[in-house]
């Protein structure tokens, strides 16, 4: 899941806005307003709490490298919040600050135990699937450990919503950066199955999208049709991440590299 917005400003002002919860009672009221409050976002720009669709001009955009000397903390802080809960809230993998309109050189990673759970363990075995504790990597650098290694698998990614096609990733990479805090990170050496993510990402940071990467438009699919062909075509795809109940009735059939 992999995500950046629109820029305010050479280095994106945030435009902080306090919301006022209603005076209404109850449950349903509470979950419906959390959800549009959204812990933290900004209503009315980026970071937003959507992720951004394919033909957005962000998506194709160099993301700016984040300079810590002169971007304030809290933004940077909030940044890296945004992406997390992002992340969550479309139960994916991988999510890059362009995704949710904010143009900077930022993606977050996070594989958990209930996701790996609820994968065929076959998928699992076959693509190296580790648990990764959620980790925000600002100013990303990657370096391809061996280029001849090169695995090709399905991959989607929730600004390319509901298709999925064949891509090829090296097998193993290193990354550098920064935490959102500044402090240098040591080199990460990652393989399989992290590796496509944080390679999913980087592209995200050069404007480039795993439809560019497909080997072949041959292997690019609809994830749902056949639930389309099943419901005779009554079928709706929703964009709003797991607080979407269209989400609910329609299973994901495919990880998400958002």
């Amino acid at each position: 899941m992999l995500v950046t917005r629109r820029v305010v400003s050479a280095q994106v002002q945030f435009k902080r806005h306090i919301l006022q919860k209603p005076q209404k009672k109850g449950k349903y009221f509470d979950w419906l307003w959390k959800g549009i409050k959204g812990k933290g976002w900004n209503p009315d720009g980026p970071p937003y709490n959507h992720v951004v669709q394919i033909g957005d001009p962000i998506l194709r955009r160099k993301a700016k490298r984040v300079d810590f000397n002169k971007i304030p903390q809290e933004e940077i802080d909030s940044a890296a919040k945004a992406l997390a809960d992002a992340i969550n809230l479309y139960d994916g993998v991988g999510m890059a600050a362009p995704q949710i309109g904010l143009s900077w050189q930022m993606f977050a990673v996070q594989v958990t135990e209930d996701q790996i759970f609820g994968w065929p363990p076959e998928m699992m075995k076959l693509q190296g699937v580790e648990a990764v504790p959620l980790t925000v990597i600002v100013n990303p650098k990657m370096e391809i450990v061996d280029k001849h290694s090169v695995i090709e698998e399905d991959e989607s990614c929730v600004s390319v919503n509901g298709l999925h096609m064949r891509v090829p990733r090296c097998k193993e990479v290193i990354v550098r950066g920064h935490t959102p805090k500044g402090e240098e990170m040591k080199p990460w050496r990652v393989k399989n199955f992290t590796a496509r993510i944080i390679q999913h990402e980087m592209d995200h940071l050069n404007g480039v999208l795993c439809v560019d990467r497909m080997t072949s438009t041959q292997t690019l699919q609809f994830t749902y049709w056949k639930d389309v062909n099943r419901k005779y075509g009554k079928f709706r795809l929703s964009y709003g991440g797991r607080r979407s109940l269209m989400n609910m009735w329609y299973p994901k059939s495919l990880l998400k590299l958002k």
